[in-house]
């Protein structure tokens, strides 16, 4: 009852802080990459110096270069800025740029480019390939940058009050947008999935549990652990990420299905001890391997905190905290609400199996009859796979967070077709103070970078100090030598308007002249060899016997595309480590717990079955392995565990009263069987609607948690028991029980195991 006492206390601060940390949803794209590569340090250089991801390209149909509906819906947004500057309110925009604007500046003195020439440069960056789609650029504030959704509702607020725009038909792009969209499909996903998975998996328990009050009552204990765990977050300041809005859910199942098994263990001992002292027996002998078994849950999040990726690291932390929560719960207040009376069980006949199903007796039966088929067969799949497992790639671009069909991806689409590519990666020439070439020099240089890049890759697009510049005239005669003079001439007059625009930068006594290149952003290329391939191609037009003053320059890359590239590797690597810190901890746990290192080594054998039959056949599909993904491994071996913890308890008890290795895992089976079918149903139920939801990582990690809780069930059912009775389970229990024949009547070796625990 003190149990009771204290839940009832602490429920409103469980549910004042849960429903803040809904409010607090917070997604910033760049934490995915984590947090000390080379790369993001580079990036966050180049965010200081040059220009970082605050850009939102807006467009819609028949939107050109002579559309009017542009410069008025430029005109009102850098109003907006400007009141909201008068006014002391944030200002979310900086500035406003369109292709009309930038068209007029080049066509215009001192420029005076011809249509033509303007066209060629800033075709696929302002103005389509048809020549006349073009867009706003709009450029947010620090401030901006960090609230996405309200400068996305201020880019489509300014556009209803164009004349003759519609919002609904704005295409915009960029990575605020992403932020937006993010933010929005992360709670989306918490508010339309938590609920309907919460009561399926209420629906799958009831069926198994066969009363409506004890349902509720389990449904009522998992919901508090669910609200507690999220109060966590606010209360230990942690950020609200799109990866947390699993932790409830995972959370509930976990608890529903201890439940399932605590509950599987007092039903047997109100037949073993009668109703009065069944809560005190199920505790006595189904305590400890209930809180094992959530121990290796928590064990198995907890490993994903090695992953240098931020938002995985904040989900392993504060899951891991929401798991203690649900074991203490789950040992105090559970067992206190056996004793209400609309839940105390009151006959035997509503205990546990006296008699085994014949289904349960004709399968476990034949698992043992077969055994030593059944493990060749279970031998020869994971060999399979495990070759599969080389092939496994990893997989970090926009298509991973949404949909195909969802309406970022669609402007994505539209925008790239009509206009040009968005994904950004940035070449810096640094010329470093000793080098003697002059600044036209200097621009002939980037010119020769910019064409080669343009030749090696067709489909993307250049932006650097080119493009607002003349052409760089060659080398030759006394005329050719007059034009280089006075061009160089122009150019130094050029050059404050340059470093405005962020292509010519001054920095740590180096000068640095910026090259944009831009790749469709949903293509299928690897992002690593993609950028292996450019920097070859920068390599070579900065070699040759006409290229002159190269030897003082280097070259640094940054941008998403260096960016992302060194992400995915990452996140290989951090499936490797956190599964394999997974493996040692939860390893730890079962030598400790079942208080044998053969026992505790034998039982993540069959455990490494579901791992590797999913993530090698992965590796066979070629299908990449995503941020979601990525979690499943140590989480999926952490719920596998759960069973076999209470199958290995239940054969250990048997070999103890005396009975054969087969008798003993019959025996099992016919005690926990059930429960493991029903507990994996249940987190199957609840983990398989999030595979309809909007936000990629949790859509892919429902997905894959669900194969894995498939082959788990068989490892537990088929390759579990079939090892046993086998030479590697008389290694793992030296000195266990006799061979011998299983009995016919099941109930008697249920019988014998009551009498000698």
């Amino acid at each position: 009852m003190a149990a009771c006492a204290v839940a009832l206390c602490v429920a409103p601060f469980a549910a004042y802080g849960a429903i803040r940390s809904l409010g607090g949803m917070r997604n910033d794209v760049l934490q995915w990459a984590a947090t000390d590569l080379t790369a993001k340090r580079q990036f966050e250089w180049f965010a200081d110096h040059f220009e970082g991801q605050q850009l939102i390209f807006v467009s819609w149909p028949g939107c050109r270069v002579g559309d009017s509906r542009l410069d008025r819906f430029a005109a009102r947004l850098r109003l907006a800025a400007r009141e909201a500057s008068l006014r002391g309110k944030v200002r979310l925009i900086e500035n406003v740029t369109t292709g009309a604007d930038v068209w007029r500046e080049l066509t215009s003195p001192p420029a005076n480019f011809s249509p033509r020439k303007v066209f060629s440069k800033l075709r696929g960056v302002l103005i389509g390939p048809d020549g006349q789609t073009s867009c706003a650029v709009v450029v947010l504030s620090d401030r901006g940058t960090a609230r996405g959704a309200e400068a996305v509702a201020a880019v489509r607020a300014a556009a209803s009050g164009v004349s003759g725009l519609d919002p609904h038909e704005l295409k915009l792009a960029g990575y605020p947008v992403q932020m937006a969209a993010v933010d929005a499909a992360s709670l989306a996903t918490m508010f339309r999935m938590a609920i309907p998975a919460g009561a399926v998996v209420l629906l799958a328990a009831w069926v198994f549990l066969r009363s409506a009050t004890l349902t509720l009552a389990v449904g009522l204990m998992a919901g508090f652990c669910q609200a507690l765990s999220l109060a966590l977050v606010v209360f230990l300041d942690q950020p609200m990420s799109g990866m947390l809005v699993i932790m409830p859910v995972l959370i509930f199942v976990i608890f529903i299905s201890g439940a399932v098994h605590l509950i599987n263990y007092y039903r047997d001992a109100v037949r073993a001890v009668g109703p009065l002292d069944a809560p005190a027996e199920a505790l006595r002998v189904g305590g400890f391997p209930c809180f094992l078994a959530v121990a290796t849950s928590a064990l198995g999040v907890a490993s994903l905190m090695v992953s240098r990726v931020q938002p995985v690291d904040a989900f392993a932390l504060m899951t891991s905290l929401g798991l203690i929560i649900t074991a203490v719960v789950l040992l105090t207040l559970l067992p206190g609400m056996f004793l209400l009376p609309s839940t105390r069980l009151r006959s035997t006949g509503q205990a546990a199996n006296s008699a085994a199903p014949k289904s349960w007796s004709w399968l476990a039966r034949n698992v043992l009859r077969f055994q030593l088929w059944l493990q060749l067969i279970c031998l020869a799949a994971a060999v399979f796979c495990g070759f599969g497992l080389r092939h496994v790639q990893t997989s970090m671009q926009l298509a991973d967070f949404f949909t195909s069909g969802s309406r970022i991806v669609r402007d994505y689409n539209w925008l790239e077709s009509r206009l040009g590519p968005l994904f950004p990666a940035e070449v810096l020439l640094r010329f470093e103070p000793s080098a003697t070439l002059d600044m036209h020099d200097r621009l002939r240089l980037v010119t020769r970078v910019e064409r080669a890049i343009r030749d090696s890759f067709p489909k993307v697009a250049t932006v650097s100090a080119a493009t607002f510049t003349e052409q760089p005239v060659p080398r030759g005669g006394a005329r050719q030598t007059l034009r280089h003079v006075v061009m160089t001439h122009r150019l130094e007059q050029s050059r404050a308007p340059l470093m405005k625009k962020k292509y010519l930068a001054v920095l740590d006594g180096g000068e640095y002249w910026r090259i944009t290149v831009r790749q469709p952003s949903l293509s299928d290329r690897s992002f690593d060899q993609t950028l292996a391939r450019l920097e070859a191609t920068v390599a070579r037009a900065l070699r040759g016997p006409s290229v002159a003053g190269a030897d003082d320059v280097s070259v640094v890359y940054t941008g998403l595309l260096p960016l992302v590239a060194e992400s995915q590797g990452e996140l290989l690597r951090g499936l490797v480590s956190s599964f394999l810190t997974s493996v040692l901890l939860i390893g730890g746990a079962l030598i400790v717990g079942l208080r044998s290192v053969r026992l505790g080594v034998f039982s993540t054998l069959p455990n490494f079955f579901p791992i590797i039959i999913v993530f090698g056949g992965l590796g066979w599909l070629g299908r990449p392995v995503d941020i979601g993904t990525m979690m499943t491994a140590s989480i999926g071996l952490g719920i596998a565990v759960d069973d076999t913890v209470h199958f290995l308890t239940w054969f250990k008890r048997a070999i103890d009263a005396g009975l054969s290795r087969p008798e003993a895992a019959y025996a099992a089976y016919l005690r926990c069987g059930a429960a493991i079918v029903r507990t994996t149903v249940i987190c199957g139920a609840g983990m398989f609607l999030f595979a309809f939801s909007r936000f990629g990582p949790a859509r892919q990690f429902g997905n894959t948690i669900c194969w894995l809780l498939a082959a788990a069930l068989v490892g537990d059912l088929v390759l579990l028991p079939a090892l046993l009775v086998g030479p590697l389970g008389k290694l793992a229990l030296p000195g266990s029980g006799p061979q011998g024949e299983i009995a016919t009547d099941g109930a008697a070796l249920i019988a014998a195991v009551d009498l000698r625990r």
